[in-house]
């Protein structure tokens, strides 16, 4: 007998109106980020095969990849991961209600 195919969701869309954590997207190579218009820190985290979460550097120095402002897209790929867990979190938010999108 087959076994039933299952669906893995393509888009993980939050909206913060405070500090918290967006959803998370399973991602297998790159993905696009989109950010709504805001002021505050909004920082991209992965999560590992322990089931921590880590913050994302955009760097080899470990520069840590993260917003303070919002209206704009990006496309985002970390090479030689095998598929794993990612979302948005927003740790500061001075003023606007980022609505925050990460797609595959």
């Amino acid at each position: 007998m087959p076994r039933p195919l299952t669906t893995v969701a393509t888009i993980a869309g939050t909206t913060f109106s405070a500090t918290g954590t967006g959803t998370a997207l399973f991602v297998r190579g790159g993905f696009n980020i989109a950010l709504g218009p805001f002021v505050g820190t909004i920082k991209l985290q992965r999560q590992d095969s322990a089931g921590n979460w880590l913050d994302v550097s955009r760097d080899s120095a470990g520069t840590l990849l993260s917003w303070s402002s919002g209206g704009f897209a990006l496309s985002w790929e970390e090479r030689g991961q095998q598929g794993a867990f990612y979302r948005l979190v927003c740790v500061a938010l001075t003023s606007g209600t980022p609505y925050c999108e990460l797609s595959s």
